[in-house]
């Protein structure tokens, strides 16, 4: 009842062949399904949809631009760092309702670097949370050749001055991007 068979249909004259024959025997048709040829457009499509996915850093700059121009916002530092670096007293809810309070504020901050790590079009940064200012996650643009040596050559300890957009919390760290040097 539920055996294999071996033959299919062509789809030109609806004569039965075997499967393994590219042609059809009656016709001479191509009987292929046509299966490599779908994948193979369909993983183009993902391809240029991915391509398109991707920031151009004509677009990163032009945010950087736009965030160094524009003027800093009030922000209640005190309170951040009362709510990022208490582990204690801070619950979900207050650190959600700060966080929507802050998200896509203009801050400069002077802050002191832990870590920098390198990328091809930006710089990730993470700072130090000090009894000031909490610790940040900055995602740095550098401008131009000056900067990126400048960055390349922070050390731990550094003392940096940024502008930048919050974009949110993570792991006790407000996130900033992006950001540029001062």
């Amino acid at each position: 009842m539920f055996e294999k068979s071996n033959l299919k249909k062509c789809k030109a004259c609806g004569n039965d062949f075997a499967k393994s024959v590219v042609e059809c025997p009656h016709c001479g048709k191509p009987c292929g399904n046509g299966l490599f040829l779908k994948i193979f457009i369909g993983l183009g499509a993902v391809a240029v949809i991915c391509a398109l996915a991707i920031p151009v850093q004509k677009d990163q700059l032009k945010g950087v631009q736009k965030v160094l121009s524009a003027p800093v916002d009030k922000v209640d530092v005190s309170g951040l760092v009362k709510v990022l670096n208490n582990p204690n007293g801070n619950t979900y809810q207050q650190l959600k309702s700060k966080e929507k309070e802050i998200t896509g504020k203009i801050v400069q901050w002077q802050l002191e670097a832990m870590v920098v790590t390198e990328f091809p079009d930006h710089y990730l940064i993470v700072t130090k949370p000090t009894a000031d200012v909490p610790g940040a996650l900055l995602t740095i643009y550098p401008q131009n050749d000056q900067q990126k040596r400048y960055l390349n050559s922070i050390n731990p300890g550094t003392a940096i001055t940024i502008k930048g957009k919050i974009a949110g919390t993570l792991k006790g760290r407000v996130k900033i991007n992006p950001a540029g040097l001062i």
